[in-house]
């Protein structure tokens, strides 16, 4: 099954919380900001297919990530070219890491995290994974406390 349209279905306005709706259609080439009555306030239109996810960001730029061609073959979940775009649609930063996969966040100190897969020799494969810091100066891999056959945990 396919579906093509999207919008206000029902609307409950006593429970329904103010502001808007940023949606982010999976593979799609635009994201879009809806209103209260699911009206298309804004659309950012995408040079490839959405990868993972998108987020508003403090000052209403557009966080997403879309997918290269280049990388791991595996296509769920794939991410892999940043891009921000400001409200008009100009590119604002963009970073291009093809093993990125799944989640990631602007971090207050404006770094962006995410996750990454990572070719690990043979003896290490299942034991770690990898996670990166895009542009990190406070983060110290070292002095993170390491959890067995996991990875890290970043507070």
């Amino acid at each position: 099954m396919r579906i093509n349209a999207f919008g206000l279905l029902a609307s409950d306005t006593a429970k329904a919380f103010p502001g808007y709706t940023l949606i982010a259609p999976l593979r799609s080439r635009s994201c879009y900001l809806l209103g209260m009555r699911g009206e298309v306030v804004h659309e950012w239109r995408l040079p490839g297919r959405l990868g993972t996810l998108a987020y508003m960001l403090p000052g209403g730029c557009l966080l997403t990530t879309c997918i290269p061609p280049e990388g791991p073959p595996i296509i769920e979940g794939k991410g892999g070219h940043f891009r921000e775009y400001d409200w008009d649609g100009n590119l604002v930063w963009e970073y291009i890491d093809h093993g990125q996969h799944h989640d990631f966040r602007r971090l207050p100190n404006g770094n962006t995290l995410y996750l990454g897969w990572e070719e690990m020799p043979e003896d290490r494969a299942g034991a770690h994974f990898a996670i990166r810091v895009v542009g990190a100066t406070d983060v110290n891999f070292e002095d993170l406390d390491p959890l067995p056959l996991v990875g890290y945990r970043v507070e």
